[in-house]
């Protein structure tokens, strides 16, 4: 009796110990926790969007993956109390064979769905030979193709414009103090880069950590459904008992036997995608500038010359293929595998895309040719990677049509812009004149028109770049050579062309 009331003691002044401790150290795990999302949260989000995309698993998925049904047995919503409104969850059972004399396995195995998924009564899964606890929906990689892998722009320039938002705080706060610091000027851009680099340094593990916990709840986030005729709790009890032993946690590189990634090449990467952000931001400043002639350039100017490019697929010596598309994507783009010679090549294609109008007072209805699974391309002589949609082509009359529609609206922007430069930068010479009305005006329409052709300049410039590295260089190389034989072979591929199938 003195034992059980010795041990009720120490164990309650244990608790109480850790109790204080807890809320002593609250606050500053509290204050730990925002200095850590503030500061932190750009690179992690950084490197999800880039080095630990996820995009060698996904590619593992489609390469390997085995299609199959599965049932829903609960639907249940989550409500997160603030404006994103409710998540949409289900469970859904299927059955897997792990080989052996077992045969097939019930499983069952959590997602959040988007609303209008979650009525659905059945869903398609996919999952990796050998890990039958590895079930992804079909839908998360039924467009992924890692040759095109998709964009990651948006989780990029949010992250570093996160980052470079956050850490010019300390920087205001030592120009704040340059004039008690003789030192401090110099020491600006050391700190600012310091607090980068450590950021991206502490950044990098943690969310390499997160990947390789991601990874694991992805491949055994599937639990056993008990058949036996024991009590319930009895049953699933020593069935996930026996399933748990043998999981062994597993790394990113080991599982899908990739390199780790050196610091070099992190740091180089890092900077590339600094200095894309960077260029992105001139690009948009700009068009902010001078978009109206860039509208009103290219709407004179491209449709000719692509036309011009586009009728060489029309020679007599360009080749009529026939091309597969491997996956659809939105806006009418979709990626499609031909065949030359002995060499097979991908290449990202859009479909002709043309407006109408139903009646005069109607707006304009936006019109996409959809494309059928095998399309019909054309290609250049001497250019494997110049495969084009035979549909386009025929259709590049409509396409400069309405490029040179822009032309109109190209004007309306550039007069904008003309009038404000023209109101902001020269106020002086244009509104305060020596008071003769006509010569106002005979100052204004010469500042006007200066600003004018050299906004018309700026657009021609930004149109050549277009043309010659955007377009012209996808026409001719856009492309890119894959393996023809790139599936497993140690199953049969289904009626999808790249996952065998298990029907629940």
């Amino acid at each position: 009796m003195l034992q059980r009331l010795k041990d009720f003691i120490i164990t309650l002044l244990g608790c109480l110990c850790v109790t204080l401790c807890g809320c002593a150290l609250a606050p500053f795990g509290f204050v730990f926790l925002v200095i850590f999302s503030i500061f932190f949260a750009g690179p992690h989000i950084y490197y999800q969007s880039t080095v630990f995309d996820g995009s060698a698993l996904k590619a593992r998925y489609v390469a390997e993956g085995i299609r199959m049904e599965g049932r829903v047995v609960r639907r249940w919503t989550e409500n997160s109390g603030g404006d994103h409104g409710p998540t949409y969850h289900v469970a859904v059972e299927y059955h897997a064979n792990e080989g052996g004399t077992q045969g097939d396995i019930c499983y069952s195995k959590n997602f959040s769905l988007t609303q209008s998924m979650h009525e659905q009564r059945s869903l398609s899964l996919v999952r990796l030979p050998r890990f039958p606890t590895s079930a992804i929906l079909f839908d998360s990689i039924s467009g992924f193709d890692s040759d095109f892998p998709p964009s990651n722009k948006a989780g990029l320039v949010f992250s570093l414009f996160w980052t470079t938002v956050w850490n010019m705080i300390p920087l205001v706060i030592v120009m704040n103090s340059i004039d008690s610091c003789l030192y401090c000027s110099k020491l600006i851009g050391p700190i600012f880069v310091g607090l980068i680099i450590v950021e991206f340094f502490i950044g990098y593990w943690v969310a390499k950590k997160f990947r390789d916990k991601n990874l694991n709840q992805t491949i055994y986030g599937a639990t056993r459904v008990s058949r036996s005729n024991l009590s319930q709790n009895e049953g699933k009890t020593r069935i996930q008992d026996d399933h748990d032993a043998g999981r062994h946690p597993l790394t990113y590189e080991s599982f899908l036997e990739e390199e780790p990634l050196s610091g070099i090449k992190v740091a180089f990467g890092v900077v590339k995608d600094w200095i894309a952000v960077v260029s992105w931001a001139l690009a948009f400043l700009y068009f902010l500038a001078a978009g109206g002639g860039h509208l009103v350039v290219s709407g004179i100017v491209l449709p000719a010359v692509k036309k011009r490019d586009l009728d060489k697929y029309d020679l007599p010596d360009a080749r009529d293929i026939t091309g597969t598309v491997v996956t659809s994507r939105s806006n009418g783009y979709a990626i499609v595998r031909y065949q030359l010679g002995s060499s097979t090549y991908k290449k990202l294609l859009q479909a002709p895309s043309w407006t109408s109008r139903e009646g005069c007072c109607k707006p304009l209805v936006r019109n996409q040719e959809e494309l059928s699974e095998n399309p019909q391309l054309k290609c250049l002589p001497d250019r494997p990677r110049s495969a084009q949609l035979k549909c386009r082509i025929d259709r590049r009359d409509e396409e400069s049509a309405r490029k040179r529609a822009m032309i109109c609206p190209g004007m309306i922007c550039l007069s904008l812009q003309v009038l404000v430069l023209t109101a902001l930068l020269s106020p002086v010479t244009t509104f305060r004149d020596s008071g003769d009305m006509q010569g106002s005006l005979g100052t204004f329409a010469r500042v006007a028109g200066s600003f004018a052709a050299a906004l018309l300049i700026m657009g021609g410039i930004g149109t050549f770049v277009e043309y010659r590295y955007f377009f012209l260089r996808h026409l001719l190389s856009g492309a890119k050579a894959v393996e023809s034989n790139a599936h497993r072979t140690d199953h049969q591929e289904g009626p999808e062309g790249m996952f065998a199938d298990e029907i629940l």
